[in-house]
């Protein structure tokens, strides 16, 4: 079972893969709903009477009975238990009957799946509306599939070949080689011409809000309120500089900023934490912890507006 039956299920995986591939060439070619119909069933009954069809459907019955798979599992572990396997039986044969019912399981998991793409490939051929344009165009595609099949297969080596074919039914394009066929151009770069109008309207009051706010918590900003007071004090803390901070920008924004700024040009202690209010109309205060900043020295500003 272990050697002969995952075999036999990859095989037949193989032939319903062939039969499903049969199939969909034919769906392309027109053939009525009720023929394709009657060639499934037909190839369906094909495959459930081959040797690996037969040994397909009595494990799938099997499986889905749990006293017959119980009774394999036990009869596994009876085999394993007994004196001859302990000391006859080497590692890899033990591995091999533990992994037994796994193995197949996943083997017919394949199989089964096979089956339901074949199934569902068939569902969409007869449920898709095969008139006008769209049955044109599947038309076309296997012609033109069939004859680029036969092309490589009469000569896989080719560079060039008169055309003179019409294998679609389009028209014959008048060229001698492929190679003339220009399938694309390149113009060059463009000219893009991009024009602004001036506007006399005033920004939304909300779009100016946003961009004071910006601006007020920007580096640059951040930065002049910590040398205004590191100037006057000499040692200045994030909690002081965000009490000094107008009440419209003590926002997440100015934190983060002085917190950057104190990584590179201050120093941080994440030992003692600083607790600090934001502003804004809030049914409840917003309270923010953050390590404990201090600034000692004036911050280069023109580098802060670099970040």
């Amino acid at each position: 079972m272990t050697r002969s039956l995952p075999a036999d299920f990859r095989q037949l995986r193989s032939m319903v893969e062939e039969r499903h591939k049969v199939i969909a060439r034919d769906a392309l070619a027109e053939i009525p709903k009720a023929d394709l119909v009657e060639s499934y069933l037909h190839e369906n009954d094909l495959l459930a009477s081959t040797a690996e069809g037969v040994a397909y459907r009595r494990f799938a019955r099997m499986l889905s009975s749990s006293e017959e798979s119980a009774t394999i599992q036990r009869d596994l572990d009876q085999i394993l238990s007994a004196p001859y396997a302990r000391d006859h039986m080497t590692p890899a044969q033990r591995q091999s009957l533990e992994a037994m019912f796994s193995t197949l399981m996943g083997a017919e998991l394949e199989v089964q799946e096979a089956y339901v793409r074949w199934t569902a490939s068939l569902r969409r051929v007869l449920t898709r509306a095969a008139d006008g344009q769209h049955a044109r165009l599947l038309s076309l595609s296997s012609l033109a599939l069939e004859a680029a099949a036969d092309w490589v297969a009469a000569d896989p080596h080719t560079r060039g070949r008169e055309l003179d074919a019409d294998v679609l039914g389009v028209g014959v394009p008048g060229v001698q080689d492929i190679s003339q066929l220009q399938l694309w151009r390149d113009t060059g770069p463009q000219n893009v011409m991009v024009s602004v109008a001036a506007s006399g309207s005033q920004l939304p009051a909300a779009e100016r809000a946003a961009l004071r706010l910006a601006a007020g918590t920007s580096n640059k900003a951040v930065a002049r309120r910590i040398n205004e007071l590191v100037a006057g004090r000499g040692v200045v803390t994030a909690a002081e500089v965000f009490e000094h901070t107008p009440a419209e920008f003590q926002r997440l924004g100015s934190l983060v900023m002085m917190l950057d700024l104190a990584v590179q040009y201050g120093t941080v202690d994440p030992e003692v934490a600083e607790q600090v209010t934001l502003s804004g109309k809030r049914e409840r205060e917003l309270l923010v912890l953050l390590p404990h900043l201090t600034f000692h020295e004036p911050v280069p500003v023109r580098a802060a507006v670099k970040q």
